[in-house]
């Protein structure tokens, strides 16, 4: 019957994973050139620069995610209507978008209960840190009061037994571990959050669809105008050699949204302002 549309088949297994396999090939081939040709922008010594590259990010990032939902929109619109051109070509790209989503929701559920074991395992990291730090001054100040009372009977064990703590204090009190496990919580938190938004969105297909769109575009653009946002937030230049793989992981968390990018750079922050004073 004249403008009744037949049902479509919907897209094969099989060429629905082919499609998957090339877009990550094309999305690994895009970050290697970004990470080998790209030049980021030095901002060291400059921290206006620096703001202005944050800045410049998270438009950037606010840009693509209203472009993808607007293409989204227009998908929806034209796919409804058999009489707007293109409307065979939208209904296909809708077809397939719905069966990525069959495909990943099983892996989705499974990474997103990864996630939460590991956030619960990591998060009190920190707290135990800072038990371990108040068990060791405890040893300490106990050997110290044995010491003071001068027992020649454990003296010398006692001696060996404050070296070893005092070295084990100072190797804890030098190293990056507090700032590290921070960061670390940080990540698993923000990597919980952005699966439980994935696996929940009513269409988690095309939220997929979207985040290989948005790396392309991400990765162009941070490889165009040198943005690395991770040295930025840190106010240091990048000292990697030939592999920029800073610039080239903002561009995929660039395309990844606003709101991955400002937990990227929120995390980088709080792990420089963990520092100790040089």
């Amino acid at each position: 019957m004249a403008g009744v549309k037949s049902a479509r088949p919907r897209p094969d297994l099989v060429t629905t994973y082919v499609v998957l396999v090339i877009g990550l090939l094309l999305l690994a081939a895009i970050w290697l050139l970004a990470a080998f040709r790209g030049s980021p922008v030095d901002t060291s010594h400059d921290p206006a620069a620096a703001a202005s590259i944050l800045a410049l990010a998270a438009a950037l990032a606010v840009g693509v995610e209203r472009s993808l939902e607007v293409m989204w929109t227009v998908v929806d619109q034209v796919a409804k209507n058999p009489w707007y051109p293109f409307s065979s070509q939208a209904e296909s790209l809708d077809d397939f978008a719905n069966r990525v989503r069959d495909i990943t929701k099983p892996a989705l559920d499974q990474a997103q209960r990864a996630a939460d074991e590991l956030k619960t395992r990591g998060g009190t990291a920190p707290a135990d840190l800072a038990v371990l730090d108040k068990q060791i001054a405890d040893l300490q100040a106990n050997v110290r009061a044995k010491l003071d009372a001068k027992d020649p009977k454990v003296a010398g064990g006692l001696q060996s037994l404050q070296t070893a703590l005092d070295e084990m204090a100072r190797n804890l009190a030098s190293t990056d571990a507090a700032p590290v496990l921070g960061a670390a919580v940080a990540g698993l938190d923000a990597l919980d959050n952005y699966l439980t938004s994935i696996s929940s969105d009513p269409n988690p297909g095309r939220r997929i669809m979207s985040l290989f769109l948005g790396s392309y575009i991400g990765l162009a653009a941070a490889w165009i105008f040198g943005i690395d946002v991770i040295h930025a937030a840190l106010g240091t230049h990048d000292s990697s050699g030939q592999v920029h793989w800073a610039l080239a992981v903002t561009g995929v968390v660039i395309g990844f949204g606003s709101v991955p990018l400002h937990e990227l750079i929120s995390a980088v922050q709080a792990f420089r302002n963990a520092q100790p004073a040089p």
